[in-house]
C-alpha cells in the first residue's frame, strides 16, 4: 500500500458527536478560559483553569478517539477531539503523504483544544518520508478574554520488521 505525496489519509476532529460526552479525557469547563483535552498526555490548562483533561488510553493498542476541549458555556463548542484509524498491510507500506487523526481547534472563546486521536499500524515493512500526525487542537488564545488550553496529542503505535521510513 502506498500512500502518495501530497495524499492524506485523515480522521481529523472524527470524534462521533454521540460519543463527545463520555469522553475520559475531556477538556474542563471554565468561563475564564477552559482546558484542552488529554489523550497521549495531559491538555493544557485554561487561563483560570486548576485542571485539565487527563491521559487515557493504551500506548501498545491504540484504538481511543480524541476528547473534546473544555467550552464555556452552551452552545459554544471546544475543538473536536481526533479520530481513529487502524492500517494493516502485509507487505510494504510506503507512507510519502500523510497520515492525520488531529484534534480540532477552539470553537468559541474561552475554549480549549481538542485532543489527537489514535493511529494503529502493522506492517511487515515501513518506508516513505511523509508524515503521521496526531497532534492536538489549539485553544483560544485571544487579546481580550481568557486563553484556553491546548489539546494533547494523541498515541501512535508502529509494528513493523523492516524500517527504512524516514518521516
Amino acid at each position: 500500500m502506498t500512500i502518495e505525496p501530497y495524499a492524506i489519509v485523515t480522521a481529523d476532529e472524527g470524534l462521533p458527536r454521540l460519543s463527545a460526552g463520555h469522553c475520559p479525557g475531556a477538556g474542563f469547563l471554565s468561563r475564564r478560559g477552559s482546558s484542552g483535552a488529554g489523550h497521549g498526555g495531559t491538555g493544557g490548562q485554561g487561563q483560570g483553569q486548576t485542571e485539565a483533561g487527563i491521559g487515557y488510553g493504551s500506548y501498545l493498542d491504540p484504538a481511543a478517539f480524541g476528547c473534546n476541549g473544555g467550552h464555556s458555556h452552551f452552545p459554544h463548542e471546544g475543538g473536536r477531539g481526533g479520530g481513529r484509524l487502524s492500517i494493516n498491510v502485509a507487505e510494504l507500506l510506503t507512507i510519502d503523504g500523510k497520515i492525520s487523526v488531529a484534534g480540532g481547534s477552539w470553537k468559541s472563546i474561552h475554549a480549549g483544544g481538542g485532543s489527537g486521536g489514535s493511529v494503529f499500524i502493522r506492517t511487515t515493512a515501513l518506508d516513505g518520508s511523509g508524515v503521521v500526525d496526531v497532534c492536538g487542537g489549539e485553544g483560544f488564545g485571544g487579546t481580550h478574554s481568557a486563553h484556553g488550553g491546548g489539546g494533547a496529542g494523541g498515541r501512535i503505535a508502529l509494528y513493523y520488521v523492516n524500517n527504512f521510513y524516514v518521516g
